[in-house]
């Protein structure tokens, strides 16, 4: 996954190819040609692009720096809360209406009415 040899082996196998006379077009790029297949490098390329993105992200979130805030190593693991996806606070309202409804439920408990849970 080093993006500088996949370049160098790329550029090698589209200038074999264009001085033997085949162009390298869209339904060629999936052809073996030197036991090398051209878009299987490209899709490397892309999945380095998808990994080194998301590693630079995480890196500038969690390094100190002179503006913003900094992040903790661990905060990628809250993405798995469902707290974190929790956009319009459902979580927290099912929790306060249930927490009003049991006070509601004491409350008249404490009066002597039955509770037919």
């Amino acid at each position: 996954m080093v993006p500088t040899v996949i370049v160098s082996m790329l550029t090698t196998s589209l200038a074999e190819f264009e001085s033997v006379g085949i162009p390298l077009q869209g339904d060629r790029l999936n052809e073996v040609f030197k036991n090398y297949v051209f878009l299987n490098g490209i899709k490397i390329l892309v999945l380095d692009f998808v990994v080194y993105t998301f590693v630079g992200i995480y890196i500038d979130n969690i390094f100190p720096r002179k503006t913003g805030m900094q992040k903790p190593w661990s905060y990628v693991c809250d993405m798995i809360t469902p707290s974190y996806w929790d956009c319009f606070n459902l979580c927290r309202r099912n929790k306060r209406i249930r927490g009003e409804t049991d006070r509601k439920i004491k409350h008249f408990n404490a009066k002597g009415f039955k509770s037919y849970k």
